[in-house]
This record gives structure tokens, C-alpha cells and sequence, in this order.
């Protein structure tokens, strides 16, 4: 029996074969593709890799290269996970910065998958990109704050009191 990661693969070669509708939604970060990963950004919707996976795979040297990169390759949307630094992100023509969240960070195991989880269920609830990449981008920095990949994942409530606490924050340092 092939381990999970080995199953994956096989899915996303599988998936590289079949026809998806339109109104599709595909999400795969480019790490998981191993031998497909230089074709990736012409097939996805939202491509989603980390600058690193984008530094390997381009030899960029800044965010903002790999961003060219991703778009110069045929991909629509990027989110460009940049960890404690946030996200830079091109959607719908619009290059944006998210802002990072700021916490006390104990393991960063798990918090790009937490921010890509977060994304997509997000967007399957019906909230538009910004604010799915807000949620995204705090539960991601919430998944820090405590050891694992699984047990510091954070609610759906526990991220919106964080960016409650921090907007109320922001609010008084003016």
C-alpha cells in the first residue's frame, strides 16, 4: 500500500488528465507535485505556493520576482505565501499584500496547509478572496502559536476574535 504523500501523487497525475468544468475550484500546492511542478500554474485556478517552492522552482530572489514568475508561467490568481511575513497576492489583475499577523511563534509545522485549508473553505462559504486571504492569512499565524501540524488549528470563531483583538488594537494606536 503506497504511503498518503504517494497517493497524492497519483491523484494530482490523474487529475492532470481529466477535464475539469468551469466553474471548478482546484487547489494544489506546488510542493506536492513533484515532477509536474514547472507545468502547475497553467492548469490551476488560485495557484498557491510558498516563496520557497517559487525560489526553487524559478531561482527568484524576491517576492515580488516570484509573483512575475508565476504570472509570466499562465497563472490567473497567486497567492504567494510568504509565512511570518504574509502574503502577496495577484487576483483578478490586482497585485495586494497581506499583512502579516503578529504572534508569539512556538512551531510552524502545518501553518501553509492551515492557510490554504482556510482559503478554500473560505471561498466555498461564499466570502470574497480578501477576506478569505485575511482568514487565511490569521489562522495560519494562530496554527503557530502551539506545537503540530493539527492541534493548534484554530476555530472559525478563534479567528475572527483574533482580527477582532487586532482591529481594536489598530484602532487605539492612532
Amino acid at each position: 500500500m503506497p504511503c498518503t504523500f504517494e497517493v497524492f501523487l497519483d491523484f494530482c497525475v490523474l487529475f492532470d488528465r481529466v477535464r475539469r468544468s468551469d466553474d471548478g475550484c482546484f487547489f494544489l500546492p506546488p510542493s506536492t507535485l513533484g515532477r509536474r511542478a514547472a507545468g502547475v500554474p497553467c492548469v490551476e485556478d488560485v495557484f498557491l505556493p510558498s516563496l520557497e517552492d517559487i525560489v526553487s522552482l524559478s531561482g527568484a530572489t524576491s517576492a515580488e520576482q516570484a509573483l512575475d514568475w508565476c504570472i509570466d508561467a499562465g497563472a490567473r490568481q497567486v497567492v504567494l505565501k510568504l509565512g511570518a511575513r504574509g502574503a502577496l497576492a495577484y487576483i483578478d489583475g490586482q497585485q495586494f499584500f497581506i499583512e502579516p499577523q503578529r504572534v508569539d511563534l512556538v512551531d510552524a509545522t502545518g501553518a501553509g496547509d492551515c492557510f490554504a485549508g482556510v482559503l478554500l473553505a473560505s471561498l466555498c462559504a461564499g466570502e470574497t478572496m480578501q477576506t478569505a486571504l485575511t482568514h487565511a492569512n490569521a489562522a495560519a499565524a494562530i496554527a503557530t502559536t502551539g506545537f503540530g501540524a493539527v492541534a493548534p488549528l484554530p476555530s472559525r470563531h478563534q479567528v475572527l476574535q483574533a482580527l477582532s483583538s487586532q482591529a481594536a488594537e489598530s484602532s487605539h494606536v492612532s
